[in-house]
């Protein structure tokens, strides 16, 4: 799902949202986590992350109005990355954001899981796949989604993931309002996973997210915002 591209002086990484199209709360964990069922799905809404070489770690960010500082999840996987492999490599990243903050769709988990797949092959550190989940684990329940097929069944806090093969076309529309609407995650209360998130006065609406399997989505009639197609394919899906 996550790609390195060249670009300038280094490596882009598209990061997509994610939607969660069923979700069940089974009970609470003696760590003050929540045990979930849920399927989700990765859309055609991207943060884009571009990476080159530095003699630190610096984050510049774009478009919708994120943090800059240690609480953002890029530097926070960076940082992880960084001390478990003994590096004194840095990076700097930019941060186009354009999944919104704090409604469900796991931007800051995407962008933790691009970070760590870039830094690795920008710092030339050869680490699997799986240490790398393990590692996104740390920094964020969501992250190791990203890791992995584009449609999938999570279980526990995140961590169990079960790849799922999608085969018909679905459009889905994900609207958002303008105003920041707490989001309650599935750690405990108080914590950080539980988030107020600003955001202009514009609702925006995405639409026609569709699966597939058998040729390219149709086009639809346009309304309310832009529209993004997305198609999964084969046993593990993949992004277009």
């Amino acid at each position: 799902m996550l790609e390195t591209a060249p670009s300038e002086g280094g490596l882009t990484v598209q990061a997509p949202a994610k939607v969660n199209l069923t979700l069940r709360v089974l009970g609470r964990r003696p760590d003050g986590y929540h045990d979930l069922e849920s399927v989700v799905a990765a859309v055609t809404l991207f943060d884009v992350l571009e990476f080159s070489a530095s003699d630190d770690l610096h984050l510049a960010c774009e478009g919708i109005p994120v943090s800059a500082g240690e609480d953002n999840l890029v530097l926070r996987a960076a940082r992880l990355l960084r001390t478990e492999s003994g590096t004194h490599a840095g990076a700097r990243v930019r941060l186009e954001k354009r999944i919104p903050p704090g409604r469900g769709f796991g931007g800051g988990s995407a962008d933790a899981a691009a970070t760590l797949v870039a830094l690795d092959a920008l710092w030339g550190l050869n680490r699997t796949r799986e240490d790398l989940v393990r590692l996104g684990a740390r920094v964020g329940s969501d992250v190791p989604f990203f890791f992995g097929s584009p449609v999938a069944i999570l279980r526990g806090r995140g961590e169990r993931l079960e790849a799922v093969r999608a085969r018909p076309t679905w459009w889905l529309v994900l609207a958002w309002p303008g105003d920041g609407r707490r989001v309650c995650g599935t750690g405990p209360p108080g914590g950080k996973h539980e988030q107020r998130a600003g955001g202009d006065r514009h609702s925006r609406v995405f639409g026609r997210s569709g699966v597939g399997g058998g040729g390219a989505p149709r086009e639809r009639p346009r309304g309310g915002g832009p529209r993004h197609p997305i198609r999964w394919d084969g046993p593990e899906g993949r992004l277009p």
